[in-house]
């Protein structure tokens, strides 16, 4: 089956239709890159798809992604705690709304875009046009597959938080 992909949002479907159904822009011919071509042509492929990022330029964006993520959450977390610990006691509080919260986790999304370019070895720009080129079932399977295993991994962390503290206050571990 001939294949068309869209030069502005990067869809790959069929090339009968006359524009991208996602954003009405302009179809180019797309051809699948083959299996045949193995060893040195495939890393020549990958190569000129990661932009002739080198694999040492992106762990290194991907550190400088993750340090910057998690130095600047730490910066948050540490003037929230110091508001609840050090300022509570003379009146202040904290009051937050669900923007805030929101704005205050950006930095955690930016430190796990740089974990998971580490993780697979591709920028970010890329592994969101493949994301784009799922098909919307694909896309809503995983994105609630990852949506589930968080909460689990929250709510065990939770629970582990929420045991060592008990530790701490009581000195002995209680039961369930």
């Amino acid at each position: 089956m001939a294949r068309a992909k869209c030069n502005a949002c990067g869809l790959i479907t069929r090339s009968g239709e006359s524009g991208c159904p996602r954003c009405g822009g302009r179809l180019l011919a797309y051809t699948l890159p083959s299996a045949t071509n193995a060893g040195h042509d495939s890393e020549a492929a990958r190569r000129a798809s990661l932009n002739g990022t080198s694999r040492a330029e992106l762990k290194h964006d991907a550190f400088k992604k993750i340090r910057l993520g998690l130095v600047s959450s730490f910066l948050y977390f540490g003037v929230l705690a110091f508001y609840a610990f050090c300022l509570s006691d003379r009146g202040y509080g904290i009051y937050t709304s669900p923007a805030g919260l929101v704005l205050g986790l950006l930095p955690v999304a930016w430190a796990l875009a740089g974990v998971l370019q580490l993780i697979t070895g591709t920028p970010f720009e890329e592994l969101s046009r493949r994301w784009d080129s799922l098909s919307g079932s694909a896309r809503g399977g995983i994105g609630i597959s990852v949506f589930v295993i968080g909460l689990v991994v929250v709510m065990v962390l939770l629970f582990l938080g929420v045991m060592i503290l008990q530790f701490i206050q009581t000195g002995h571990w209680q039961g369930l």
